[in-house]
């Protein structure tokens, strides 16, 4: 009866295990798999909730046709590639352009790390720019010119301040961009300075005081204010006037520009040079007569 009952249990929870807990919806992108979003999935938690349990509650990863959604009011901005809905949903148009041209699977798994932040400190107020800047840091490289679009906002001073990304979802797609690639660099600057684990030590710190910003001075002796003036300087060494040479379209530009002018001297040069020629001859000519 005993052995019954263990095989019973084993059998349950070989049956859970290989149940899943993702589930897909809708039209899924050939290169999205549920057993490969999964193990993702208990990465992420391992890696900003070490130690702990993995939470396995039910995930819905929701694909759509954004077109044929009607009446509804959208869940995402005009350039939004994909959301975390709540603690048990992510929702990914299919027929948009990629927000910073990430690949489905690198929009999965940014959301994902949405999830697994908002399970693991559900009472904790985390700033977007530190959301954001954690999901893009671990779903991989941006596909974009970041180093130009960053170099440009500094060349016209117009960075966003990091709490006003807060605010993003209202922004254009083209401050959204900035916004992006801002939080990715703040805390690829926690990254660079101490390593990865640096992030859930300052989430467990922010979690004891459940205050944010007390757990970034309790880990790294920062204020608020402290920290941002420092991101702001690290752009400023890693960044002024990188896109000046970085942009390909601006360093063709300048060729370009840099050859009608050669063209316009060499031909001013040759002007004045015949001028003198004939000058001279005019005058060599006056003097036989």
């Amino acid at each position: 009866m005993i052995y019954q009952k263990h095989l019973l249990l084993l059998v349950c929870l070989t049956v859970h295990l290989f149940a899943g807990f993702v589930t897909i919806e809708g039209p899924s992108p050939v290169t999205i798999n549920k057993w490969e979003l999964q193990a993702d999935y208990a990465e992420i938690y391992s890696r900003l909730a070490p130690g702990r349990k993995i939470d396995r509650t039910p995930l819905t990863i929701r694909f759509y046709k954004s077109r044929e959604v009607s009446g509804v009011r959208p869940l995402l901005p005009e350039w939004g590639g994909g959301g975390a809905v709540g603690t048990d949903l992510i929702i990914i148009p299919v027929d948009k352009d990629p927000f910073l041209n990430q690949s489905f699977i690198q929009v999965a798994f940014h959301e994902m790390v949405h999830i697994v932040l908002n399970r693991a400190y559900p009472s904790l107020h985390i700033p977007r720019w530190f959301h954001e800047g954690v999901a893009l840091s671990l779903s991989g490289d941006l596909a974009i010119n970041e180093h130009v679009i960053i170099s440009w906002a500094l060349f016209i001073r117009n960075l966003v301040a990091l709490a006003d990304i807060d605010s993003v979802n209202l922004f254009t797609r083209s401050r959204a961009n900035l916004a992006y690639c801002q939080s990715r660099q703040a805390v690829q600057l926690l990254i660079r300075t101490y390593d990865i684990d640096i992030i859930p030590e300052i989430l467990v710190s922010a979690k004891q005081h459940q205050d944010f910003w007390k757990g970034v001075h309790d880990t790294l002796g920062l204020t608020r204010k402290e920290f941002a003036r420092l991101a702001r300087e690290d752009l400023h060494k890693r960044y002024s006037l990188l896109f000046v040479f970085a942009d390909t379209y601006l360093v063709w530009f300048g060729i370009i520009v840099l050859f009608i002018i050669a063209v316009f001297v060499t031909r001013f040069r040759n002007r004045k040079k015949l001028e003198s020629i004939t000058e001279s001859e005019n005058y060599e000519t006056g003097q036989q007569k």
